[in-house]
């Protein structure tokens, strides 16, 4: 049996991400801190289905290109990026240091893939932000206040916004793939290795 996750989420928290995007960082990734979220989930049940309409690999290969190349266009070196079987990763080079729009550039690639596929409804809102939960966590854990998130979120759905035919040709790339590196990544989005 699947549920879809706004199904199991306190009417408080789907409001906070439906206006916001940003998955709640008591929350902590997990529903475990909210005594109401959870509390009516069904016996049996065996996953939470996200986003059901758009095939999940797809949609973390644009989340995961999304971090690569706003990070590539903001200077930030990438060494690589991949995907696992449940799972993708961007390695950041460099000294490590990396902008807050970078971090919340595979939300709003995530975000875009949703829209254009008419996926605007508040259970989708709720998906999208819980697929990102750890860069939100990131950001929280680093100090950054919900306005600073909310900040570097809309900044970043500008950077999207510019590069999404790259963040396609990435996505692309990395479903072929698997892994991609980091001046891969460069070639295929057009943009410079930083130095």
């Amino acid at each position: 049996m699947s549920v879809r996750l706004i199904e199991l989420m306190c009417d408080r928290h789907v409001i906070l991400i439906a206006a916001t995007r940003i998955w709640p960082c008591d929350l902590a990734g997990d529903m475990s801190n909210c005594r109401d979220c959870g509390k009516d989930a069904p016996p049996g049940m065996h996953r939470i289905t996200v986003l059901p309409a758009i095939d999940p690999r797809t949609t973390l290969a644009v989340h995961e290109a999304g971090h690569a190349v706003v990070h590539l266009a903001q200077g930030t070196p990438v060494d690589a990026a991949e995907l696992g079987d449940e799972r993708g990763h961007v390695e950041i080079g460099g000294d490590g240091t990396q902008w807050a729009e970078g971090t919340m550039a595979g939300a709003a690639a995530a975000k875009v893939r949703a829209d254009r596929h008419g996926l605007t409804a508040r259970a989708h809102l709720v998906d999208i932000a819980w697929s990102a939960r750890e860069d939100f966590k990131i950001l929280h854990d680093h100090g950054l206040s919900m306005v600073d998130i909310n900040d570097a979120l809309t900044l970043a759905d500008d950077l999207v916004a510019i590069h999404w035919p790259a963040i396609e040709r990435v996505a692309d790339a990395l479903l072929a793939a698997g892994r991609l590196s980091g001046a891969e990544v460069a070639a295929i989005a057009g943009l410079e290795v930083p130095a």
